[in-house]
């Protein structure tokens, strides 16, 4: 069941805003105000905020409650259906041309909108635009600041190798994102890398270098509780987009189920395609810091490393993988198998696994 408050119907026809915000929030309760605060806080004011709370049972609901007297607001409420459908119901109820994306758990600085928007009007051609991110922690202090490629050339280049656009600092067109299909259930935990590819194929995509959001970096981010999912259908993304560039059909087409392991072996993937796979997978779940660990995946995904390690860099497979693979298997008590990652790491490149044991060290591990 899907309810809305306050549904834009007191606005006659033409008297849109120029920006939807775009938000969808489950169990948000944490940060939500923050976040909802930060679009109030705007310089720029032609706006709607439209928020979808898919089935929250935290204090979300309560929260949301508090704002929707602002006749700017208006408030979806549903069964849980996930981000992504959450994301397409909102584009296709949102009324501006421009749409602002924000998570529930992020900050928007005062002058995001009229950035954005100054740049969209001064580049009619650009479909999507980004900015600069300052990354927080929980607790809102200040951990870096990233910067992603700027100009429509160095982004799309870019976006060939990575999501070189932040997604909760999106300012996109509506027509644009609806005419290449929207967010695709396919690539969970990748959507919007995958929407970006399909848009970036047809028109130009840049990011601004001042940050305009700050990004919270917290224990339920996606990027942390799915990454394997997250690597796996971020390869597939990238692999679909090759297939389109080059004008064959795109394997994915039509697909409404996750991409899954078995999905993978149905593509002729390169083997550096399968590689970046078992590498990025890797990185994070080797983290034992911040995921338990899981020693039967750990080392198929490290055997595959192993074998397709003429198609990454030595360095960062040591580095990255190969050492902090030893030291989880120390740590989880399969000393044998520790051993054996780490006299590999020493025998493809001793310099690197000597600097992967210096940077473990350092970093209290």
């Amino acid at each position: 069941m899907v309810n809305e408050v306050n549904n834009g119907a007191q606005n006659p026809p033409g008297d849109e805003p120029l920006v939807s915000v775009l938000i969808s929030v489950y169990n948000g309760e944490s940060y939500l105000h923050e976040a909802l605060n930060s679009v109030l806080a705007q310089d720029f004011t032609d706006f709607e905020v439209v928020i979808v709370n898919d089935g929250s049972t935290d204090r979300t609901a309560d929260i949301l409650s508090e704002y929707a007297a602002d006749q700017r607001f208006r408030i979806i409420t549903q069964e849980r259906r996930g981000l992504i459908y959450s994301l397409n119901l909102g584009l296709q109820l949102a009324r501006a041309e421009l749409i602002a994306r924000l998570d529930a758990d992020d900050i928007a600085l005062p002058h995001r909108f009229t950035r954005q928007v100054e740049f969209m009007r001064a580049h009619p051609e650009v479909a999507l635009l980004g900015s600069a991110i300052t990354v927080i922690n929980k607790q809102g202090k200040e951990l870096k600041k990233v910067v992603y490629p700027a100009g429509p050339g160095p982004a799309k280049l870019a976006m060939s190798r990575l999501c070189a656009v932040s997604h909760p600092s999106v300012m996109m067109r509506r027509s644009l994102v609806l005419e290449v299909g929207g967010y695709r259930a396919a690539f969970l935990h990748a959507e919007d890398y995958d929407l970006w590819l399909r848009i970036s194929e047809h028109h130009p995509i840049d990011n601004l270098t001042e940050p305009l959001i700050r990004y919270r970096k917290h224990d339920k981010n996606v990027s942390r509780i799915f990454q394997q999912q997250q690597a796996l259908s971020t390869v597939v993304a990238r692999h679909c987009s090759k297939k389109r560039i080059a004008g064959l059909p795109d394997p994915m087409e039509g697909k409404v189920t996750p991409v899954s392991l078995s999905d993978l072996s149905t593509l002729d993937l390169t083997g550096h395609e399968e590689a970046l796979f078992h590498f990025e997978s890797l990185k994070d779940a080797l983290n034992t810091r911040e995921h338990a660990f899981n020693p039967e995946f750990a080392k198929e995904s490290l055997t595959r490393a192993w074998e397709l390690q003429s198609h990454l860099s030595r360095g960062r497979l040591v580095r990255r993988c190969l050492i902090p693979g030893s030291a989880a298997f120390r740590r989880a008590g399969y000393r044998g198998e520790s051993r054996i990652w780490r006299g590999r790491a020493f025998r493809i490149d001793p310099f690197n696994a000597i600097l992967g044991l210096i940077r473990l060290i350092l970093r209290g591990w």
